[in-house]
């Protein structure tokens, strides 16, 4: 962590599967990808990290890297278009979603109680037995 007076960058750090995607304040992309990666317990060189806003002030005693704030961003031009289990904002016509593992895996259980139900289904209608169809 670094302390001090100067300027940090807002980054957007995304990784190949965007489960866990948000933006990160860091002095570099390097610093903030490695403390995306970290945080969400990705391997080294899984997370990229472009810049977004360079040259936000810090305050005295903020540290960074660290995961960016709803309330950060306002401050920054940036529009709530979505809050709650899966944010997404927006920064003059670039929006950005936050990555959810949690909704990930939430949609993944809602498309196999739905798989459960048609297979029921089906099984109703046919007497039980499942019928080929060739």
């Amino acid at each position: 962590m670094t302390k001090g007076k100067s300027t940090v960058t807002l980054y957007w750090v995304t990784t190949e599967d965007h489960s866990e995607d948000w933006f990160v304040f860091a002095h570099n992309s390097r610093s903030a990808a490695a403390f995306h990666e970290d945080y969400e317990g990705y391997d080294r060189g899984d997370a990229t990290a472009t810049p977004v806003v360079r040259g936000i002030p810090l305050t005295d005693g903020e540290n960074v890297p660290r995961h960016a704030h709803l309330s950060d961003l306002s401050p920054l031009g940036f529009k709530v278009l979505q809050d709650g289990s899966r944010r997404i904002v927006q920064l003059g016509h670039r929006k950005f979603r936050e990555g959810s593992l949690e909704a990930t895996i939430e949609a993944l259980h809602g498309l196999i109680a739905l798989k459960q139900l048609r297979q029921d289904a089906a099984k109703r209608n046919t007497g039980g037995k499942l019928q080929v169809v060739k």
